[in-house]
């Protein structure tokens, strides 16, 4: 199995829908995407459908590549700099509304 496929079911199982749900949202069969998230095979014209429905990063699940926006990386550092009993999360939700 390839790197991209191992990330494609990975991200399908970070979903947590069923293979039914996402051939609806997308309007393709349940069997083709049960096959993608069993095999990591897909269609380029499927990926595209799928990474645009939920707004997903076709690079990061072809190539690996994470591009996160400033907001992203601004809550990543917040996140990375809390004490586990600090809760900032408001300011983590304010710099995402913006």
């Amino acid at each position: 199995m390839t790197d991209f496929e191992q990330r494609l079911i990975d991200v399908i199982d970070e979903l947590d829908l069923s293979p039914s749900q996402i051939s609806r949202d997308i309007d393709v069969g349940r069997a083709a995407v049960g096959k993608w998230a069993k095999t990591g095979k897909i269609s380029v014209e499927s990926l595209i459908q799928f990474t645009t429905f939920y707004n997903l990063n076709p690079e990061f699940i072809l190539l690996g590549k994470r591009d996160i926006s400033d907001k992203q990386q601004q809550c990543i550092e917040i996140i990375k700099s809390l004490e586990s009993d600090d809760m900032r999360l408001d300011i983590i939700l304010k710099i995402l509304s913006d």
